[in-house]
């Protein structure tokens, strides 16, 4: 029985060892099968830009003499599949054998790339030669070429520099100019307002102000001499009317001004007055503004002409009295004249007894006459017309000594062409400059961090194309932004 059994259990043993010999015997050729091919690189990896053609050199060896290298044409897909690299764009270029080892060689492998979407491929590149064949994975990433994705870069960069220009100048200058039209419109339109030729230039004014703020850039200036020219055509159109109604005042008050002695200082003060309350016309808040101003000018007027009627009619009386009279009422009449002549406007209600003293004369002088007896004689006459030709004489020399009075003289500018103009080239110089280095630098960021380190642009044009140009534009906000920010931080050189 125990001999039974020790026999059946080396039979055992002699049957696993002939199992463990069968393995060792299919394993080793399978593990020399391993190997006996060597290619280097083990995995070919290809980057490269359309239209361009890739060479790869491949190591091979074998456990025999390598001979008919042959490549098997097979095509590279994409990971979706959607895209394909034809068989026929991979060609075996040559190959350098080694007469000292037959069974290694050189191959050099040529990608072209000129009719191939941009990608990336996938698949092997199998190799058949005399004894076997080999597979190598391959990787094939292509792009676009550097031109259209760099112009498209700057597209967007040039479109935000437009906008930018456009919203910091380009806009508030357009928005100036319709307001501006719309008023030199209202203002052509507007017959009755060349009448008030007042208002009329001061709106002119104020356009002039806002073409040289225009020429400056400074926009908040022109904004405000709009404005202002606006509010000027409010208040004409709001009390057209009245305004011409204060207008007729003003010439009535006018005509009574010239029949009087243009010379005389209260003459002069109340042209003065009229002309200063028709130029501040477009700068009062409503035309009852102006009757006043108007209104306490005529009252003057009203109160000056009386007066001036009893003042000559006091000379005349004078001229009438007799020599022995003449000389004693002489220097009385002639302060009074002088008075008389010295008044200002504002001295009316100063002065209030003079209009008193002028009548208390003319009825002295009136009683004296009446009580004269006698004739005046021509020597007296004489007399009474010299001292009043005396005066009158007096008074031309002393206007004529004022009227030799010319404007002070002119300062002489100094010529600032030269320098305008090299400050002009600077400005410009410094302002192009700016916006190349800051584009060129944003603009160089997003050009390597989209096209240069993505080995597979194109692949998707919408959306590589459009990120391109949304960061060359974003490049120009950014700039625009950054610019912002150190303007208000105060930094120097800034403005």
């Amino acid at each position: 029985m125990k001999i039974f059994k020790l026999l059946k259990l080396s039979i055992k043993l002699a049957t696993l060892g002939l199992l463990l010999l069968a393995l060792g015997l299919f394993a080793a050729p399978s593990v020399n099968a391993q190997t006996e091919v060597i290619t280097e690189p083990a995995q070919i990896t290809v980057v490269g830009m359309r239209g361009t053609v890739v060479t790869r050199n491949i190591f091979l060896r074998t456990a025999t003499p390598v001979t008919q290298l042959e490549l098997i044409p097979l095509d590279l897909n994409s990971d979706d599949g959607g895209a394909v690299l034809s068989a026929q764009a991979i060609s075996l270029e040559k190959s350098l054998g080694n007469l000292t080892q037959p069974n290694a060689i050189i191959s050099q492998v040529k990608f072209d790339l000129r009719k191939v979407n941009s990608g990336e491929f996938n698949g092997k590149l199998r190799l058949s030669y005399k004894d076997g064949e080999w597979a190598i994975p391959v990787t094939v990433k292509v792009k676009e070429h550097w031109f259209l994705p760099l112009f498209i870069l700057l597209i967007g960069a040039g479109l935000g520099v437009s906008v930018s220009l456009y919203r910091a100048q380009g806009r508030p200058r357009d928005e100036i100019l319709v307001r501006v039209s719309q008023l030199r419109v209202q203002t052509q339109d507007d017959a009755d307002l060349s009448k008030f030729k007042v208002f009329q230039s001061r709106v002119d004014s104020q356009l002039i102000d806002v073409k040289m703020a225009l020429q400056g850039e400074l926009w908040d200036e022109a904004q405000n001499a709009v404005k202002q020219a606006e509010l000027v055509i409010n208040r004409w159109l709001k009390g057209r009317g009245d305004w011409l109604a204060q207008l007729d005042y003003y010439e009535e008050i006018k005509q009574r001004l010239q029949d009087m002695d243009d010379r005389l200082p209260f003459v002069q003060a109340v042209v003065r007055s009229l002309e200063d309350a028709l130029r501040d016309a477009p700068d009062l808040e409503s035309p009852v503004k102006l009757r006043d101003r108007l209104q306490e000018i005529a009252e003057q007027v009203n109160s000056y002409i009386p007066l001036e009627a009893k003042m000559k009619q006091l000379i005349s009386l004078n001229a009438q009295l007799s020599v022995k009279e003449a000389k004693s009422w002489q220097p009385k009449v002639q302060n009074l004249e002088q008075r008389m002549g010295s008044l200002q406007p504002g001295d009316l209600a100063k002065d209030a007894n003079l209009g008193a003293e002028v009548e208390g004369a003319i009825a002295e002088i009136t009683e004296l006459l009446s009580q004269q007896e006698d004739m005046l004689d021509p020597t007296e006459v004489d007399f009474g017309v010299n001292v009043t030709g005396a005066i009158a004489k007096g008074v031309e020399f002393r206007d004529k000594i004022i009227s030799l009075l010319g404007p002070p003289p002119s300062a002489r500018l100094l010529s600032w062409e030269e320098q305008a103009s090299s400050a002009n080239l600077r400005l410009k110089v410094f302002t192009v400059s700016s916006y190349i280095i800051a584009i060129v630098f944003l603009a160089g960021a997003g050009f390597s961090q989209l096209y240069l380190d993505k080995p597979t642009f194109g692949d998707n044009p919408w959306k590589d194309y459009f990120a391109l140009m949304a960061w060359g534009f974003g490049a120009e906000a950014t700039r625009d932004a950054v610019t912002k920010v150190a303007q208000g931080g105060g930094l120097p050189g800034l403005k």
